[in-house]
């Protein structure tokens, strides 16, 4: 899922689909950027991380601290999580998405 493509393909139309005013951007604070990491994880089959693990991760690429991710950063965001997630149970490195499970991050 990560290496073909389907993962941020996925992540995409859903950025799209979650980008309500299309300002490019989704917040933290009104709870679109969990709602989309959120979405995009049931949407591939995966175990949904919680609140708590999507927030350390989004830290990382909110380095402004404007509390928003721009398209790019959403799509970063996702795969950064995916790619813990693979590192912790590599398995899921080959299972197709729509079968996919994993543990939640450490």
């Amino acid at each position: 899922a990560i290496e073909s493509g389907d993962m941020m393909r996925l992540a995409l139309w859903t950025f799209q689909a979650f980008d309500n005013d299309r300002s490019g951007t989704l917040s933290w604070a009104g709870g679109l950027v969990r709602d989309f990491v959120v979405a995009v994880f049931r949407q591939s089959g995966l175990v949904v991380p919680d609140e708590g693990q999507i927030y350390h991760v989004y830290t990382r690429f909110d380095k402004d601290r404007y509390m928003a991710l721009e398209a790019r950063e959403c799509l970063c965001l996702v795969d950064a999580i995916l790619r813990v997630i693979v590192a912790s149970e590599p398995s899921i490195a080959t299972t197709p998405m729509s079968s996919a499970r994993s543990s939640s991050l450490s």
